[in-house]
């Protein structure tokens, strides 16, 4: 029978310590990678100048269901609406709960902090056993960048000639769309549009839910028509041209019937004055 070396069965022990070592520190370590929770937040600037945080807590487990002990918010943000995330919350298993924060524009940073306490099932795995029993998660809101977005705004100015004109603005961040009597008309941001309308009927314009209502109105500054230019009263000169004409005529008529008369008679102009 041979026997083993004292040396070999040193490298042997050895051996065999350090597999039963590796052997025991991944049984310790492998419910703690197993177990645990992530937390992500997303950023919106809203119309009003204000940010909304949304915020997700997701349990990676399948068969356990998460359970939070504290939650710690952003004193700058407003209380966690919607799917409140809250002491107490429940996370179902490979589930997720979101909320909503709101934070002001001035604001540059939002932090929601969770702690955990245990997964429920079999075995239930206690808060020593997480790898990550407490989780911070810190998003950046960029200063200055989220600002309240002007309202939209129409104007409407009435013009003498009866036609109206439409002014559209866009003080917006992203284009905007109007209908000016059931005609579509898309402004890019700080832009401003003259939209002239030539009836004095009712003008609809509508943003969205917006609607504006306009008829022509009398601007009261138009200046009056001036009345015609006087023209010469041509009439009676020529009535009197024509009646002067016609005495000529008459006179003329004459003068020859007394011509033809002395000379057929041959008499002098006395005796024929005489006898007239």
């Amino acid at each position: 029978m041979n026997r083993i070396r004292p040396s070999v069965r040193r490298a042997l022990s050895v051996a065999a310590a350090a597999v039963a070592g590796v052997a025991a520190t991944l049984a310790f370590a492998t419910p703690a990678f197993a177990h645990q929770m992530t937390v992500t937040g997303t950023k919106t600037c809203q119309d009003n100048g204000t940010w909304k945080v949304v915020w997700t807590v997701v349990n990676s487990e399948s068969n356990k269901t998460a359970v939070l002990t504290t939650v710690t918010v952003d004193p700058d943000g407003s209380a966690i609406t919607n799917d409140p995330i809250s002491s107490g919350t429940f996370v179902a298993a490979s589930g997720s709960v979101s909320g909503e924060q709101t934070f002001p524009g001035t604001a540059t940073s939002a932090t929601l902090t969770i702690n955990l306490a245990t997964w429920s099932g079999t075995p239930t795995v206690t808060r020593t056993h997480l790898e990550k029993p407490s989780q911070t998660k810190t998003i950046t809101l960029p200063e200055g960048q989220c600002t309240r977005v002007p309202e939209p705004k129409v104007e409407f100015t009435s013009n003498c000639d009866g036609t109206v004109t439409v002014k559209l603005f866009n003080d917006g961040k992203g284009d905007a769309t109007y209908e000016v009597n059931g005609v579509e008309h898309v402004l890019l941001p700080g832009t401003t549009k003259d939209v002239p309308v030539n009836s004095k009927d009712e003008i609809t314009v509508t943003h969205g839910d917006l609607v504006w209502k306009y008829a022509w109105k009398d601007p009261g500054s138009c200046a009056t028509p001036p009345p015609p230019p006087d023209l010469p009263n041509t009439t009676g000169a020529k009535v009197g041209g024509i009646v002067a004409a016609g005495a000529g005529l008459i006179a003329l008529g004459a003068g020859l019937l007394l011509f033809l008369q002395l000379r057929r008679r041959r008499l002098a102009p006395n005796t024929f004055w005489h006898k007239i």
